[in-house]
């Protein structure tokens, strides 16, 4: 018996590693899948948690995620943090010829979007994102004063949507135009 006991407990052990160390697996496969389909030097600008894994799952480029955002060394901390203060200003913005100037000056070509990311709740309940002042505290205020972002309305260049994310090309976007219909 104490055999048995012996052989078996490595492979419960090994199995735990993952969850005791705070890996997650990836939650959204198809999304992975329909980016792998992309060029490799694709860009994707998110603030959604799925840009964590993308990296790794879809072996393409995120613009900044959270995963990613740990101030190791200043230099590099400073430009991903200009990015992220930027794509915070980008999404919530009121503006579409600024939402074309943040993909232009970054090369995107995807925008993934949380559903959930209009809501005020999902700004103050993130921690990652609230340290990203004054860009979050913007963001709340417009939402708060009812002062709607354009991003939900260009919809139409959603390319792949799942339960939890949507994904815009850039291109349909730059394209867009300012008369666009609201929701």
């Amino acid at each position: 018996m104490l055999g048995i006991v012996l052989l078996l407990l490595p492979t419960y052990a090994v199995s735990q590693i993952p969850q005791r160390l705070g890996f997650f697996p990836g939650t959204a496969p198809s999304l992975y899948k329909f980016l792998q389909q992309q060029p490799k030097d694709t860009l994707i600008a998110t603030l959604a948690s799925e840009g964590d894994f993308i990296p790794t799952f879809a072996q393409r480029s995120v613009l900044a995620a959270a995963e990613y955002s740990i101030p190791y060394h200043w230099g590099y901390y400073a430009k991903l943090r200009q990015r992220i203060m930027d794509n915070i200003s980008a999404q919530y913005s009121q503006d579409l010829s600024a939402i074309k100037a943040f993909i232009v000056q970054y090369n995107l070509q995807f925008w993934l979007v949380a559903k959930n990311a209009f809501f005020v709740s999902y700004l103050t309940n993130n921690p990652w994102l609230m340290q990203y002042q004054p860009a979050a505290s913007q963001a709340i205020a417009n939402l708060n004063a009812n002062k709607k972002p354009i991003l939900p309305q260009l919809k139409p260049c959603t390319v792949f949507e799942d339960e939890n994310n949507y994904l815009l090309q850039t291109d349909c976007i730059l394209k867009a135009t300012e008369s666009i219909p609201a929701d």
